[in-house]
């Protein structure tokens, strides 16, 4: 089971800092990562059934026809809420480690030229956002756009990890609730700067530039 697995899978993630080790570890970050989404997709489920059975449930308390089901359904609400409570709790701690395991698919490197692309991806990826931090206390409105220039592709580097990582770059642009400008432009520098501590834990070519 996938509950059972993944602490011991979280260990060993944490622990990595070769190439060699990340390669036999992959297939089984693959396999844990499909488990945890299929267990989150089903926790997804449960989650809207609860609510939609506890909004029939606040629409009937509300008619005065029904007002003598109050006894039953005020029980029924309770017990509903307590268990869409732990649903949400359950998927709260999946997200985390599907976080972690998607960061491994995403950014460690398989060679140290990739190890160096995806540095490089990252910095550029810094200086943008370091850009935007400083303007934004210029414009009344906010920072302005700035484009990213990712550098070209090469072969040497996974393009599946790439095009995640843009997905993510893009998405972690979206401000969360309660954010402003400035607090989603520290968050994403956060999340960069964990990034590049993880690509860089790998060994460095020394014959390829930093």
């Amino acid at each position: 089971m996938a509950t059972n697995s993944l602490p011991a899978l979280l260990a060993e993630i944490e622990d990595l800092h070769t190439y060699e080790d990340a390669e036999l570890l992959l297939p089984k970050v693959e396999h844990e990562f499909a488990s945890l989404q299929n267990m989150a997709r089903g926790l997804d489920v449960e989650i809207v059934r609860c609510t939609q059975t506890l909004k029939v449930i606040k629409n009937e308390k509300q008619s005065s026809i029904l007002g003598k089901l109050f006894k039953s359904t005020n029980k029924e609400e309770a017990e509903l809420s307590a268990q869409l409570n732990e649903y949400r709790q359950k998927r709260e701690n999946l997200h985390s480690s599907l976080q972690c395991l998607q960061d491994f698919l995403d950014y460690t490197p398989h060679s140290p030229f990739e190890r160096e692309y995806i540095l490089k991806e990252l910095r550029l990826r810094k200086k943008a956002l370091q850009e935007q931090r400083r303007e934004i206390t210029h414009v009344p409105n906010g920072p302005r756009l700035i484009r990213v220039q990712s550098p070209a592709i090469p072969a040497g580097v996974d393009p599946a990890a790439y095009d995640r990582r843009k997905a993510r770059y893009s998405r972690e642009t979206e401000r969360l609730p309660g954010e402003d400008a400035s607090q989603a432009l520290v968050r994403q520098l956060a999340q960069v700067e964990q990034a590049m501590n993880w690509v860089e834990k790998f060994p460095a070519n020394e014959m390829l530039p930093a």
